[in-house]
């Protein structure tokens, strides 16, 4: 299922249309037979007004396709088809259709029929040999059995129990009362269209009396006689019951707008319900007539849910196989299967594919693309075939940008891709109007007005978020239909580079499941998160097989190779598995992917290698398919909170599935589900499953069945088969988790059961799909495309190339192979090298010129000519032309012609503008009271914003030219302006004042189906032959008959000539184009674009002239005249701003969207600081005040701009005052302004600014790198200067994401303000990027006003938490987490504390999902229980513990440990445990089988108690430190623990620390002891401090000083020694015995780091002459706490660096002791003193060229003189003096 799986709390039955009538063949010529497919059909209203809106002579077939879910709907309309064929009384069949409530004599009526049908019924073969079977078929058996089950519903009825009766009637009464409570009102104003505004009042109250009576009766007679309850209201696809949508009024089918505009005076409520029961009765007539007709309209019902039935018209077309395996819909079982008759059998089989195909609204319901995708590959290929789609709601902040946010791509590419694209984004107009829905959806999104309370405001908030409605119709054909030649041409698929491919098909993915996370869903939903809270079930539309689907119409239209295919798969595979650690939910839902790729045939990934094994399910199989297919029973109890609940509490959730282990966890979410019972019967080796439905459904007491596909491997190869559970849930929506995940918690998880419970889960191989057919019969009948001019060589496909980012398209490109020998001659390198020329000729063909060679290019979307590109190969002969795509307002493409009038066959039809039936449609009462009031602006609305900014500039367009044209010629010929009525115009081109076109206007009339009104009208083409005939006719009209002159602009008379045939062929209907047609003939339309030429053919000369006879005047030029309709040229709403912006300005400060004043912001809450300033500056005190009173003066002297001189003089009154405050204020101003737009242009001339973007940003990077990962506090925030340093780098700062990720928080003691981290978080709101940030709290607590502005806002958006300080304020800082708050990227969490504090047990209530890091330092207790370990146990890889206070008890650090054996990779516990006293086996063991770094520092018999404990590979970085008190806890253990816990008789700890020389010699003593155990020891750390050692008393049992003295290492070699770590205390030093033993044995030694006092020994050890040390240093860092008192007594001896022969370079540290940190002096003595500078000068002497760099860091007082000094030898010498640190904020 492309659609998710959506729990129905509330079913709505639209039983009556929510939308008024529309003709779906307004696009067809009329002489084409329709094929016409109906999705989401509804009442037949579509199909009644398309057979009125038919010339009742027409020969044409009508063949209607209905669909439709829900079977009442369909049993309705065949109720009233038949109702209309037997001429039953229109007053009965209006009441049986509309009313809910009949009086006795409609019931019998109705009831005498069903009884009727249900007989004819009986079997699908009666219900053809019956008197309706020719015209009203059925498409499957199943469509006629619920049909006629329905039908005896019906009848049942009346047999209903009375308490029965009385609750199905309450039902109805509710919604009259929560209409009337909720302030309901009627839709019907949308069937108003331009009069909306007229007729809204008066139809108001319709929906409450319809609601209240239950009929559209006004007289209480006819009310009180309706108290049957109608049963064709009461059955729906949700059982019994009033299921009828709240909305329902019989008003909204029909069109108003002539009931309104038609009226002197304002029409009664009584007078609009007689005017629409007119109009029923007209279609009703014209159906009956139709029926009697030679050729009368077939209509097939389809019950079925709609990209069902779409899927499986097409397995049919393409396989023949009438039963397609596909469901009918969800919670049915029932499959679709074709009727034999209707589709193979009978002389006229039902179509499989359409010209025709509307889809209703379902593009609220499942998803624009879930309606385009299934819809699009069954339209036939004729170039007039189209697709129209519908919406009704939005959820976003602008409704009429929504239609380009559904498609979650560029318009182009899903044209190329999906082979259909919107005719009005092509064009650039449309000629349908949605002025009344701009208007409305004005009035509703309208903000809070100023000055009105706070309880108004909070209820207008709650009226903001709900589901507004706002009406978006769009027409789709197929791009190449536009072009009168490429439409006739076989026109390639384009070909395309699979790497941008796969980058594009990745970038719509996320785009498809961006809201998946919760932080993408609060990004995108900040303006109205409430309305998007509240919708964000029901826009949840898309599975992974939605997307599949999307893959699968690709590879199908544009037949890639295989090649390219699976370059193009395997591309978009590998950039979905790179993105795994920075994407949500991906991982759940990969398996689901892959899945059905393997289902559809379009990739197999590496995930399904290897097969699934023989064993648990699978142990009887003789083989293993990759899909099994797996059905969960699920017992009624299990639904009690979907089905005990509210439906308004509990609303439409999506629903899942998923398959869960320990370790794994697999979503997928297309569920298909039923009631019933799951019948097991089969073998074990072939197991089948059948399903018995419970037909009472919802009603029912049946368990809940659901099913879904699933890879096969899943059982067997990730985890073992028992651990799995198999798992029904709700998806976690925002909406699905407020409501429900305090009863089914944070899984949301409905009902679980083992995989291998056998009564609640079967297990079965899923079948594969129906393959296409080999031999798939003839095609149908289609015209047959001609071949393309080809002189010069043969052309291949066109190549899409992607734009940079893979997001648009760049160019088209076809390469052309010479094959000509006269092209080759002109164009090789030996011949003439002749360049070819390109002229574009028409939207989609470009023409290449070789000398006299020409062939045509066809591109398969309208491409810009004149900005092509050639690539020309004279050796490999080929000519490559590459040009860019058309867009909606480009100069060429659809430019070139937008009325295209496109040839199909015999006949010709317009493409962009619908037709319509001008003679049918009803014509404006030109006296009519108020019709300038409403007529006006409708005509008015034609342009942009942008089409009267071009207006107002005089600037040139040849389409808002012709609008402008349109505009004169109706408000003319209507008289709202200027005058009476004017009916006779003539275009005059102002640039010759010659005039060769006259248009007369016959009547004005609605087109009810596009909400506007048309011109009836005709053109006189002038020709000088012609005029010269009509000489004295003519000078008669042109001075008797009012002719109005129009001006036509430079351009636009050839836009005429291109309109006229469109305007022409869109009201023909009476004739037809003949075999000696010119446009036949001659091969284009229009005949010419030249002044003084007919443009029209002679076909519709003189027809159709009724009304040119209403004039004497107009009388002789009627055989020389063709019809025309003129209407309005809209412009589109999704593609530009139509009317004034609703949008506020921008404020002077932030230059965000508020409402600013002179006073505050509303937006970002601030004055303009810039103007305060200037105004302390240059204003005296008494000017420093700012008035809000002279904000209109100041704006309206800011909008002038002008100058001003002023004098002081004496003040007449206080007004005056504040008027002259305005004016200074307002020149500092415009000052102001002009010194910043100069500086800004100066600074734009520095080589600096011309820097490209991408290497400021790389420059930026680095720089913010090096600040935010500095040692010292107050750098982490400098490289926020690079933002401040002038406008182009900010600009390029605000737009670089890196350098917003990073946050550091430190708050000031004093006032604990952050400006600079709050800055970037507002600066990082417009990224997409995940947080890591730091939370320093040494100095001061983080305040409540800083949690609710930094954290909170991006908490859903934090990736690692580091918190830093006093326990008082770590504790504090976290209780801000302890809610259910959500935090779904959280994967690192830090916490360090310098004394304990209690951590919350809700920290971070609801969990982060994505925890693998947790590392706590400082608490008083160990958090167990604490949620965000408990939602991740046994997810983690990193754990850390130190400094415990309570330590805990060893089974729960065990039981935390081994919760996540399986992939902990690093575990640190250091002073957090005591001794074990519960026994050896009392404890688990610990299989680490991932482990990478284990680090213990505990005392010596707690290691020992661990590390017998645990199982660890032997590559495992061993970190164990064993302090002193080993010397009373022997640690003989510990070998025989480290050689069992590595599986290994090698012991070699990576790092072993002691804290005594003792230990060391405890370690020695084992060593030598153990028989057969090798020691090795490539890191050795040595921890000691002698005179610490001696002040310690000697009762505690340790060895005296004397004995330490006397102590050496023997016994072991450290000769494998490469890094060596010297540390102790401060102040104290190592013995000199002991260190220069461990010198003595470093000849390997590869990194030295001392720190502290040590450093100072070791510098006079390796100063001694007497030892031969040889190392190999290739660099020493000395990073030393140098006391100033102990380096002053030391004297200079030999050179120590010496002993480094290889030594590259040499960098010294050193940080002087806190108590001198001023003490410059000291320090510059010791420098002196020490030595090491005049050494180093000798170092050279030594070393010769080795050394290259010296570096010192963190020094005071170097003289200048040594820098110069060691410059003259060493090649690089940096000095980088101290630094204090220091408090940047």
């Amino acid at each position: 299922m492309a659609h998710p799986l959506i729990w129905p709390s509330k079913y709505f039955f639209y039983a009556i249309g929510n939308t008024s009538a529309v003709s779906v063949t307004m696009d067809l010529s009329p002489e084409e037979p329709a094929r016409i497919l109906l999705l989401g059909c509804g009442d037949p209203r579509n199909v009644l007004y398309t057979v009125f809106t038919e010339n009742p002579d027409s020969e044409r077939l009508l063949d209607f396709t209905c669909c439709d879910i829900d079977p009442a709907v369909l049993a309705r309309n065949v109720l009233l088809f038949t109702l209309i064929t037997d001429g039953k009384p229109e007053m009965e069949v209006w009441n049986i259709f509309f009313h809910f409530k009949l009086d006795e004599k409609s019931h019998t009526v109705l009831i005498d029929q069903c009884m009727k049908l249900i007989d004819l019924a009986e079997t699908p073969q009666k219900w053809r040999e019956s008197s309706y079977g020719d015209t009203l078929k059925m498409c499957t058996d199943y469509t006629l059995s619920e049909i006629r089950r329905h039908w005896e519903l019906y009848v049942a009825m009346r047999d209903l129990p009375a308490e029965r009766r009385n609750a199905i009637n309450q039902e109805f009464v509710a919604i009259w009362r929560n209409n009337t409570n909720n302030g309901h009102f009627s839709t019907a104003w949308r069937s108003l269209g331009p009069v909306m505004l007229e007729g809204l009042n008066t139809i108001n109250d319709s929906l409450q009396h319809y609601w209240k009576t239950g009929t559209t009766f006004r007289d209480g007679k006819n009310i009180a006689a309706a108290t049957i309850l109608n049963p064709t209201f009461v059955y729906s696809l949700a059982g019994e019951g009033c299921s009828v949508h709240y909305g329902t009024d019989p008003l909204t089918p029909f069109h108003l707008a002539p009931i309104f505009a038609g009226a002197r005076t304002n029409p009664t409520i009584l007078e609009v319900i007689k005017g629409v029961k007119s109009q029923f009765s007209g279609w009703c007539s014209a159906y009956r007539k139709a029926l009697s007709s030679s050729i009368p309209p077939i209509i097939r019902l389809f019950l079925g849910e709609a990209t069902a039935v779409c899927h499986a018209i097409r397995v049919f077309a393409n396989s023949g196989a009438l039963n397609p395996g596909i469901p009918v819909a969800q919670w049915k079982t029932q499959l679709i299967q074709f009727d034999k008759w209707e589709y193979v059998d009978s002389p006229a089989p039902a179509p499989t594919d359409f010209n025709v195909i509307h889809t209703s609204n379902l593009e609220d319901h499942i998803g624009l693309l879930n309606v385009v995708i299934p819809a699009s590959p069954l339209l036939s290929p004729a170039p007039s075939s189209v697709l129209y789609t519908e919406s009704l709601l939005w959820v976003g902040n602008d409704a009429t940008k929504e239609f380009i946010e559904h498609l979650h791509a560029d318009i182009t590419i899903m044209g190329l891709i999906l082979g259909v694209c919107p005719v009005d984004y092509l064009s650039g107009f449309t000629t349908r109007s949605n002025t009344h829905e701009l208007l409305m959806n004005m009035h509703t999104s309208k903000g809070t007005s100023k000055g009105k309370k706070s309880k108004a405001k909070s209820k207008e908030k709650m009226e903001d978020a709900r589901i507004s409605q706002f009406q978006q119709l769009v027409t789709w054909k197929a791009p190449t239909s536009c072009d009168p030649i490429a439409s006739q041409l076989p026109v390639p698929r384009p070909s395309y580079d699979p790497y941008q491919m796969s980058t594009f098909l990745y970038d719509m993915y996320q785009s498809l499941y961006a809201t998946e996370s919760a932080m993408n869903f609060w990004n995108q939903n900040q303006a109205n998160p409430l309305r998007a809270l509240q919708a964000s079930n029901i826009t949840t539309h898309y599975t992974r097989e939605a997307f599949v689907l999307f893959l699968k119409i690709i590879k199908d239209h544009l037949q890639p190779t295989d090649d390219e295919w699976r370059t193009t798969i395997e591309g978009f595979n590998e950039r979905l598995l790179s993105t795994w650690s920075r994407m949500n939910m991906e991982t759940m839902h990969y398996q689901d992917l892959c899945g059905h790729l393997v289902r559809y045939g379009l990739y197999r990934a590496q995930c399904f290698e290897p097969r699934a094994r023989k064993m648990g399910p699978f142990a009887a199989w003789p083989t293993i398919p990759d899909l099994i297919r797996i059905v969960l029973v699920v017992p009624r109890s299990g639904l009690w909170v979907l089905e005990g609940e509210k439906a308004d509490q509990v609303g439409t959730p999506p629903l899942q599935c998923d398959i869960t282990g320990v370790n794994c966890s697999n979503l997928f979410t297309s569920v298909h589900a039923a009631f019933g019972r799951a019948v097991s019967f089969g073998t074990p080796a072939n197991p089948q499953v059948r399903f018995e439905e419970d037909v009472k459904g919802w009603k029912g007491k049946s368990p809940l069945v659901v099913s879904f596909t699933a890879p096969s491997y899943l059982l067997t190869e990730l985890e073992p088969y028992q651990n799995l559970t198999v798992n029904f849930a709700v998806r976690n929506t925002p909406a699905a988790c407020m409501a429900l995940v305090k009863k089914l918690g944070l899984q949301l998880r409905i009902f679980s059961a083992k995989l291998m419970d056998s009564s609640l889960v079967h297990i079965l191989p899923e079948p594969p799909l129906p393959a296409r057919r080999r031999n798939p019969g003839p095609p149908a009948p289609h015209p047959q495309p001609t071949p393309a001019l080809q002189q010069i060589g043969e052309a291949g496909r066109s190549v899409l190339q992607f734009d940079e980012d893979c997001e648009g398209v760049s160019t088209l490109g076809i390469r052309i192979s010479l094959t000509d020998e006269k092209s080759l001659q002109l164009f090789s390198s030996e011949g003439s090298k002749v360049v070819p020329e390109l002229e574009q000729i028409s939207a989609c063909v470009i023409r290449v010129k070789l000398g006299e060679r020409i062939q045509d290019l066809a591109y398969p979307f309208p491409v810009m000519g004149s900005q092509h590109r050639l690539r020309l190969a004279r050796k490999s002969r080929y000519i490559e032309v590459l040009v860019p795509t058309s867009r909606s307002f480009a100069l060429e493409g659809m430019k070139l012609n937008p009325y295209p009038v496109i040839r199909n066959g015999s006949t010709v039809s317009p493409w962009s503008i619908h037709r319509v039936p001008v003679s049918m449609m009803p014509a404006l009462n030109l006296n009519a009271k108020g019709l300038d009031q409403w007529l006006n602006p409708h005509l008015g609305s034609m342009m942009s914003k942008r089409e009267r900014s071009m207006r107002k500039k005089h600037k040139h367009d040849a389409l808002m030219y012709v609008k402008d044209t349109i505009h004169s010629i109706m408000v003319g010929a209507s008289g709202i302006q200027n005058g009476p009525p004017r009916r006779l115009f003539s275009l005059v081109d102002e640039e010759t004042n010659n005039s060769d076109t006259v248009i007369f206007i016959s009547d004005l009339r609605f087109d009810l189906a596009s909400h506007t009104v048309v011109c009836d009208g005709y053109v006189l083409p002038l020709t000088e032959a012609f005029l010269m005939s009509v000489e004295t006719q003519f000078a008669k009209l042109v001075t008797q008959g009012n002719l109005a002159s129009i001006p036509v602009f430079k351009g636009e008379m050839q836009s005429w000539k291109q309109l006229l045939p469109s305007l022409v062929e869109r009201c023909r209907t009476s004739w037809k184009h003949g075999p000696n047609c010119e446009y036949l003939s001659l091969g284009r339309i229009p005949l010419t674009e030249d002044m003084e030429e007919n443009p029209l053919c002679s076909c519709g000369i003189g027809k159709d002239v009724e009304g040119m006879q209403k004039v004497d005047l107009w009388k002789p030029f009627a055989p020389y005249v063709t019809r025309i309709a003129i209407s309005p040229l809209f412009a589109v709403s999704y593609l530009e701003t139509v009317g004034r912006s609703s949008e506020p300005r921008k404020c002077s400060v932030c230059r965000g969207k508020g409402k600013p004043s002179l006073k505050a912001c509303s937006g970002c809450k601030k004055s303009p600081e810039s103007l305060k300033e200037l105004i302390s500056l240059a204003a005296p005190t008494c000017l420093r005040r700012i008035s809000g009173n002279l904000h209109p003066k100041l704006v309206a002297y800011r909008k002038t701009g002008r100058a001003m001189s002023f004098h002081h003089e004496g003040s007449k009154s206080p007004g005056d005052d504040e008027d002259s405050q305005a004016l200074i204020l307002a020149r500092i101003m415009h000052l102001h302004e002009e010194i910043m737009e100069l500086r800004t242009r100066y600074n734009t001339l520095s080589p600096i600014s011309r820097l490209p973007a991408e290497i400021l940003c790389q420059v930026f990077g680095h720089y913010h790198d090096e600040c935010y990962y500095s040692k010292y506090s107050y750098r982490k925030n400098l490289w926020i200067r690079v933002s401040h340093v002038c406008r182009h780098w900010r600009d390029v700062a605000l737009q670089y994401p890196d350098l917003w990720n990073s946050i550091t928080l430190m708050p000031r003691a004093d006032t604990g303000a952050m400006p600079l981290p709050m800055l970037v978080v507002e600066r990082a709101r417009s990224h997409n990027t995940l947080f890591s940030f730091n939370v320093n709290l040494r100095r001061a607590r983080l305040g409540q006003e800083a949690m609710l502005n930094i954290i909170v806002p991006i908490l859903p958006r934090i990736k690692a938490m580091k918190v830093k300080g006093p326990g008082e304020y770590v504790e504090e800082f976290l209780s801000y987490f302890a809610h259910p708050c959500s935090a779904e990227v959280l994967e690192q969490v830090v916490i360090d504390s310098s004394t304990d504090f209690v951590m919350p047990v809700d920290f971070i209530g609801s969990g982060a999902p994505r925890l693998c890091w947790f590392q706590l330092d400082g608490c008083h207790k160990f958090p167990f229980s604490c949620t965000l370990l408990c939602s991740r146990s046994g997810c983690l890889t990193h754990l850390e513990i130190s400094n415990i206070d309570h330590p805990p008890t060893w089974p729960e650090l065990f039981g935390l440990i081994q919760a996540s054996e399986a992939v902990l990779q690093r575990v640190s516990i250091r002073e957090v445990l005591q001794s074990h006293t519960g026994g050896h086996g009392s404890l688990p063991l610990l299989h680490l089988s991932r482990l990478e770094s284990l680090a213990l520092d505990e005392p010596a018999e707690v290691v020992c108690q661990f590390v017998e404990h645990l199982r660890i590979p032997l590559s495992a970085r061993l970190d164990l430190g064993v302090d002193y008190l080993c010397w009373l806890h022997p640690i003989d253990r510990l070998p025989t623990a480290l050689s069992i816990a590595r599986s290994s008789n090698i012991i070699s700890p990576s790092m072993l620390r002691f804290d005594t020389t003792q230990t060391v010699s405890a370690w020695i003593d084992w060593s030598q002891a153990a028989d057969g155990i090798p020691t090795t020891l490539p890191d050795f750390s040595l921890c000691s401090s002698y005179a610490y050692i001696q002040n310690i008393p000697e009762d505690t049992g340790l060895p005296n000083a004397s004995t330490q003295k006397q102590l050496h290492i023997p016994g072991i070699s450290l000769s494998n020694i490469q890094c060596l770590l010297l540390t102790s205390y401060d102040g104290y030093e190592l013995m000199e015995e002991i260190f220069w033993d461990v010198v003595a044995q470093l000849p390997r030694v590869s990194t030295l780091s001392v720190s502290a006092a040590s450093s100072l020994q070791l510098l006079n050890c390796l100063r001694d002459d007497s030892a031969s040390i040889e190392a190999s240093c290739e660099a020493i860092s000395l990073n030393s706490r140098l006391s100033a008192e102990t380096s002053t007594s030391r004297k200079s001896r030999s050179c120590p660096f010496r002993r480094f022969p290889a030594l590259k370079s040499l960098v010294l540290n050193g940080t002087p002791p806190k108590e001198r940190r001023r003490d410059t002096k000291a320090m510059t003595s010791f420098v002196e003193k020490i030595g090491i500078l005049e050494t180093s000068i000798r170092i050279r002497e030594e070393l010769g060229q080795g050394l290259e760099s010296l570096t010192f860091t963190q020094w005071v007082g170097i003289p200048e003189k040594h820098i110069d000094t060691l410059s003259r030898i060493v090649s690089q010498v940096t000095v980088c003096p101290y630094r204090e640190e220091t408090d940047y904020w």
